[in-house]
């Protein structure tokens, strides 16, 4: 079924053609236009994502041949364009609005706010005052008096989407912004915002390898007349016969030792780790959040876990530890309820094992979760060591947990392959000084592993065999 919420898909390649010369555009005979969403926001059917001209795939591009780029999307009619200020950061935006100030009247650009670097970090703010500052950028860096679609990039769960919302209100009242928009948002997430201010755009993944949108997203966007916005509509390079995103840094040589993360790579405890967080938080009255929202939570930690769920002026050290006197024992009762194996991860460790390859886990959970997670799900699978949060030992991304592991397989740094879906991960195999390997279906997105630049990035099991492991 092809869902009436689909409005537009956007790529990151355009034929080449001829550069623009005009700076009138002229409707296209071949591009279709569609009003985005029943707010009157009027774009073309196909878009341009103009992020990996400037980030997230190594070093930026050329500059000339990114405007030229952008000059031929218009002359084949595209008229909507995406980028973001996290993007750079700040540094594609400046591209993009040196590209279209001369057919500003004629093109849509959709930026986003609520993801900042800092110290090297991509992190989720979603404030309003911090909204409010970073239109006030992304204007100057467009080279534009408004913003025609307006996104919240990620959600952040210590915000009520509320205040989000009226924020957004404010900026539309005050010209700034056209339209507003969410990126990655829960379907509860996006009734609450649509209530308080209507939206016109959600953007998410969406393609042939990625149909998750279609059991409630899509079926709630066509009833709220919201569009939507698919990216990575090629499924993030699947097409494309290479899994590595550096060439230069392709793993040739057979690894001795292979390093996994646990959580969102080798399982996918996201639903159980919501549920008993969610206990934790009713137990002692607080506000729950959205399954969704606790990708963003995990990686440093249950403690760490604690504190990005509690809310603002709550996150106290007693609290936290509250927290987790309800949720331990709770989580402990029901850590396997919905928690998997990612598919193709068991053939893949078998396999390796085969092969006579080493193998070991490091995790952020606590310990005596760690243990009974890897016993439960891989009880045939000989690792040399399972560690996870240990008292007196730092928390990846310190590399300690690496160098115990090292010791135990009394292995050279550059025969083992550190394995995870976090840049939590990506730097914990930095600080040691080994290959790294990053994986799409965990709980973080592609953008935050490129930003790290690892040595590999596989979207499936199997590719690290096929690919990373071959001589």
């Amino acid at each position: 079924m092809v869902h009436k919420a689909v409005i537009c898909l956007f790529t990151n390649f355009i034929s080449p053609l001829t550069f623009a010369t005009s700076k009138t555009i002229k409707k296209s005979r071949v591009m279709k236009y569609r009003e985005l969403g029943k707010n009157g926001l009027k774009i073309s059917a196909l878009g341009l994502g103009c992020m990996g001209m400037s980030h997230g795939y190594g070093a930026a591009a050329d500059k000339k041949e990114m405007i030229g780029l952008i000059h031929q999307a218009i002359e084949q009619g595209i008229t909507f364009f995406d980028t973001a200020e996290v993007y750079g950061p700040y540094t594609n935006e400046e591209l993009v609005g040196e590209a279209l100030e001369p057919y500003r009247k004629d093109v849509v650009i959709a930026t986003k706010c609520g993801i900042q670097m800092i110290d090297g970090k991509q992190v989720v703010i979603g404030k309003p005052e911090v909204i409010r500052s970073s239109i006030e950028g992304s204007l100057r860096r467009l080279r534009t008096d408004h913003v025609d679609l307006y996104y919240l990039h990620r959600v952040d769960p210590n915000v009520p989407i509320e205040e989000v919302a009226e924020t957004m209100k404010e900026l539309k009242q005050e010209g700034k912004i056209l339209h507003w928009g969410l990126s990655e948002a829960g379907v509860q997430t996006i009734r609450r915002a649509h209530q308080v201010y209507p939206l016109t755009a959600i953007q998410s993944e969406y393609s042939m390898w990625w149909r998750e949108p279609e059991k409630e997203l899509l079926p709630t966007l066509e009833e709220l007349g919201i569009g939507f916005v698919p990216f990575s509509p090629l499924g993030k390079g699947n097409e494309m016969p290479y899994i590595c995103v550096h060439k230069e840094k392709k793993v040739r040589k057979m690894k001795k030792l292979v390093i996994f993360d646990l959580d969102g790579t080798l399982l996918n405890t996201i639903a159980d780790l919501a549920q008993s967080t969610n206990h934790a938080l009713a137990a002692l009255g607080y506000p729950t959040h959205e399954e969704q929202e606790y990708n963003f939570m995990v990686g440093n930690g249950i403690n760490k876990l604690f504190e990005r769920a509690l809310p603002e002026g709550e996150k106290t050290e007693e609290n936290v530890l509250r927290i987790r006197k309800e949720f331990v024992p709770y989580y402990d009762q029901h850590n396997a309820d919905k928690s998997r194996p990612y598919p193709g991860i068991t053939e893949l460790l078998t396999e390796l094992q085969t092969k006579g390859v080493q193998l070991a886990v490091a995790s952020n959970k606590y310990q005596a979760a760690t243990e009974k997670l890897i016993a439960h799900y891989f009880p045939t699978i000989r690792f040399i060591a399972v560690f996870g949060q240990r008292e007196g030992v730092n928390v990846k991304p310190d590399p300690t947990v690496v160098y115990d592991i090292l010791k135990i397989a009394k292995t050279a740094k550059e025969d083992v392959l550190y394995v995870g879906d976090s840049g939590v991960d990506m730097q914990t195999a930095i600080h040691a000084n080994i290959t790294s390997c990053g994986v799409t279906w965990g709980f973080r997105p592609r953008a935050e592993l490129e930003t790290f630049h690892p040595d590999c990035i596989v979207d499936k099991a199997e590719e690290i065999i096929e690919s990373v492991l071959k001589d």
